[in-house]
């Protein structure tokens, strides 16, 4: 609150006061006049010492205004430190304190891992966690009326932590949050993600985490996140998945999918729209997942979960081959151990990676490295 100042300065009738009883006022020979001793020395106490109008009158006055204006502004900073005070002490509670719930401090942590380089967000979030209610997020809405989102009015520039404990998300509780930029956490108690439940997230580019509680990911649960640009990843504990639960995600550099037991896939349009990113499903089971229901019509992206190397490939510098008759591209390898050999003798060793010519011209890699913007 913005302070008055000046009532700390003088004002012009409070140093007329002071004047008009300053010594000046005493004729120029008191005593001459008629003036006793006595009366000089009480005329000169009262301009210095009266309860009204005297220098020290005037003086008090603004030690006690100085003081007033310091304890107004020193108690509005006061509250503040104390806010500040209070929410570390909440979040040191989570981490530290015994009375806390030991389950409750993990997802506090766990949380923590998914904001990433947004921690400082997750305080706040945390708190704003704690008064949702969970029933809101678990019951159906309507695609106008989305009752989970009703539940973050700060979602937007806190991210949503779901509260530990619910077990389902209701079809279309977060529908259409198209301007929601923020981390999603979803607890592991949750098994089941509803129809259309986080649909039309249009400009979330933040790490997408599926815990490996859920079995059920229902149509379009998660469609339309076309501004993603993270890799999906599906874990093992997911037994089916809905129609265009995964459609429109046109950057998402791949997919990976854990169970050994292809999911029941409702349509292959779950994975329409995302630009023929290659889907990587555990090694021995390539087969099953090519010759299933409606996996069978994505046989062409499908790829063992060895060939990603996706984390072995960097993104700082490319490195270009020349042989006599081809250039080739490909991402600096972060992995010195990692050789790609080419029999033929030629040779190449960027960061201590070794790449060889066979007598084919073609890099004959064991492993899937990117190539002039494709595949091997």
């Amino acid at each position: 609150m913005a302070k008055d100042l000046n009532n700390i300065l003088l004002s012009q009738e409070e140093e007329n006061k002071i004047k008009a009883k300053t010594p000046d006022k005493l004729p120029l020979n008191p005593t001459a006049q008629g003036w006793s001793g006595q009366e000089v020395r009480r005329f000169l106490t009262k301009s210095l010492t009266d309860n009204e109008g005297s220098f020290l009158a005037e003086f008090k006055k603004k030690m006690i205004e100085i003081k007033t204006q310091f304890e107004d502004v020193f108690g509005e900073v006061a509250e503040t430190v104390d806010k500040v005070n209070y929410l570390e002490q909440k979040v040191e509670e989570v981490r530290y304190s015994e009375k806390v719930d030991p389950n409750a401090k993990a997802y506090f942590n766990y949380a923590g891992s998914i904001y990433g380089d947004k921690y400082s967000l997750l305080p706040n979030a945390w708190e704003s966690s704690l008064a949702v209610d969970p029933l809101e997020i678990s019951v159906n809405s309507s695609y106008d009326r989305p009752r989970g989102t009703a539940q973050y009015p700060n979602g937007e520039t806190e991210g949503v932590i779901i509260p530990q404990g619910v077990t389902s998300i209701g079809s279309y509780a977060f529908y259409n949050w198209g301007v929601n930029n923020q981390p999603l956490v979803i607890p592991n108690s949750v098994t089941t993600i509803g129809r259309s439940a986080f649909g039309v997230w249009q400009a979330n580019n933040q790490p997408l985490v599926i815990p490996d509680s859920v079995t059920s990911i229902e149509q379009y649960a998660f469609y339309l996140w076309q501004s993603n640009n993270q890799p999906l990843v599906i874990p093992d504990s997911v037994t089916s998945i809905g129609s265009n639960s995964f459609s429109g995600w046109y950057l998402v550099p791949y997919i990976e999918i854990q169970a050994i037991t292809p999911p029941t896939l409702a349509s292959s349009d779950a994975f329409n729209n995302q630009n023929d990113a290659p889907i990587y499903v555990p090694n021995n089971s390539v087969e099953a997942y090519k010759t299933a229901t409606n996996w069978v019509n994505l046989a062409s992206r499908i790829f063992p979960i060895s060939d990603n190397l996706t984390d072995l490939i960097g993104v700082v510098n490319d490195v270009i081959y020349q042989s006599d008759t081809h250039i080739m591209t490909f991402k600096r390898i972060e992995k010195p151990d990692i050789v790609i050999d080419l029999p033929s003798g030629n040779s190449y060793e960027p960061d201590g990676v070794t790449v060889v010519l066979n007598e084919e011209d073609k890099l004959k890699v064991s492993e899937k490295l990117e190539i002039d913007g494709g595949f091997l």
